[in-house]
């Protein structure tokens, strides 16, 4: 699975669909080729089969070899030319847009958000689908270390 890779494309806000998300019920590959097609999208995989059956119908496909995301990250930089800084415009979990999150919808939340960051001004940015709360703190300049990181993959 490639869920990891998944959420950092949508760190960078690439649009991306997972077949998890999908919930593909039957002939999983087909449908996968499909939707790349039709979509104009770049079919990722660690399936070497799937890769070629795609390739076959005029996809573009990428195998992934790499167990660490960094590593798939610098493998996709290989095949495309990708965008690799962070912004707060994509939901890692859903891949909906993000917004600025007023403080009505703070109090509205469902999800977790440290009164302390509240109190202190912070900036944040809600899901427009699942609602998922977002700020940069300590995580966000951890997702910024690692771009950083993957950009040694370019030269």
């Amino acid at each position: 699975m490639l869920g990891r890779l998944v959420a950092w494309l949508r760190i960078f806000d690439y649009d991306t669909l997972s077949a998890l998300e999908l919930q593909i019920e039957e002939d999983e590959d087909r449908r996968l080729v499909d939707i790349a097609l039709q979509d104009g999208r770049v079919l990722l995989t660690r399936d070497r089969g799937l890769v070629e059956r795609a390739k076959k119908a005029g996809a573009i496909a990428i195998l992934i070899s790499p167990d660490k995301v960094t590593d798939q990250l610098c493998e996709l930089i290989k095949h495309v030319p990708i965008n690799t800084q962070p912004v707060m415009e994509r939901c890692t979990v859903c891949n909906a847009g993000l917004r600025r999150a007023t403080a009505e919808d703070i109090r509205r939340t469902k999800h977790y958000v440290p009164e302390h960051l509240v109190e202190e001004g912070k900036e944040f940015w809600i899901c427009e689908r699942c609602g998922k709360i977002y700020w940069m703190g300590s995580h966000w300049r951890n997702i910024m270390k690692t771009s950083s990181e993957i950009d040694v993959c370019r030269k």
